[in-house]
């Protein structure tokens, strides 16, 4: 009886030895204090076509059928310019034309007849060669003719300057009545389906923003939600920042309008309280077989939260990681 109550205080006694050198940690699953932080960014909306549309002609401003602000629908008119002078144009071609195909017509039959009086020997070989060669020149000048018809043709349509899409009208760049030059701009539009969200994000973002399980634009107390279209190649060099282009996966607000652009981060961070300094590392302890580990995180700032990459079932040291050092042995309080 005696051996066995010895070989019991003796357990108690180790028991009692090795729990006066482990410090009392409180400890939580990784799962369990993860956040997912969000971050903003600077963004405004922005039409990906914004155009000065100018006359491809020389002729006087005589309509103008939209208001500033109106909006108008692709091929609509814009302006309209006094097209009489390239219609008569147009219409003297168009007579050219009809002459030359007289006088091919008459030409054809003239060489029908030429050909019948050489094949029984009454003309001569170069009268024959002259109707050919009327013919030929006839048929060339109605090709010239043709060309200067489709000529005539796109200038009367240039008469009228059109939206290239679905457009609000900025602003009227030329006067009702003003003679506009070929190539000077006579209003201001932009595309009203092309729209997409520009925004500024720090260069060691983008990856996080390219993971993120949601992305918003945020403006006016309302939220847009948008998806990654391309981030920018480039960085700029006084900020250090990177422009992404982003679009909307739904409505959107008009152009010009300013927001932040707002991101969930998709990694599990630990909320700054867990993070503790030693050396000159910033990190965490990790409890495992009984002992903490010190994981550094050299990307964490003091007091914020900081991204891991650790399982969801990692045991994080919650409280009493202050009087920790990296091996020390631990014993888990409870709750």
């Amino acid at each position: 009886m005696l051996p066995v109550l010895l070989a019991g205080l003796l357990a108690v006694l180790a028991q009692s030895v090795f729990a006066a050198g482990a410090t009392p940690v409180r400890t939580a699953r990784l799962d369990a204090i993860a956040v997912y932080p969000a971050h903003t960014a600077p963004a405004t909306v922005v039409s990906g076509s914004e155009a000065e549309l100018s006359a491809e002609l020389a002729a006087r401003i005589v309509a103008f059928p939209p208001a500033v602000g109106d909006v108008v629908e692709e091929g609509a008119t814009i302006a309209r310019l006094d097209c009489r002078d390239y219609q008569l144009e147009l219409a003297a071609a168009r007579a050219d034309l009809a002459e030359l195909e007289a006088r091919l017509e008459l030409a054809e039959r003239r060489l029908e007849r030429a050909r019948e009086l050489a094949a029984r020997q009454s003309l001569a070989a170069e009268v024959l060669d002259e109707r050919s060669a009327e013919r030929a020149v006839a048929r060339a000048q109605i090709a010239g003719a043709r060309a200067r018809i489709e000529r005539d043709e796109v200038a009367v349509s240039r008469c009228v300057v059109r939206s290239p899409y679905r457009a609000a009208l900025l602003e009227r760049l030329a006067p009702l009545g003003q003679y506009t030059a070929v190539g000077e701009a006579v209003a201001r539009v932009i595309d009203l389906d092309d729209i997409e969200l520009s925004a500024q994000v720090g260069a060691d973002d983008v990856a996080a923003i390219e993971a993120a399980t949601s992305l918003d634009f945020v403006a006016g107390g309302r939220r847009y939600a948008v998806s990654l279209r391309v981030a920018v190649a480039a960085i700029t060099t006084a900020t250090r920042t990177r422009e992404l282009r982003l679009r909307f996966t739904g409505a959107h607000p008009l152009s010009g309008t300013a927001g932040e652009l707002e991101w969930r981060d998709a990694r599990p961070h630990v909320p700054g309280s867990v993070l503790v300094q030693r050396g000159e590392a910033l990190g965490l302890f990790v409890v495992a077989d009984g002992r903490a580990r010190f994981t550094a995180l050299p990307a964490a700032q003091a007091g914020r939260p900081s991204a891991v990459a650790l399982p969801d079932a990692a045991t994080i040291v919650v409280e009493g990681q202050y009087g920790l050092n990296d091996g020390d042995s631990v014993t888990l309080l409870d709750d």
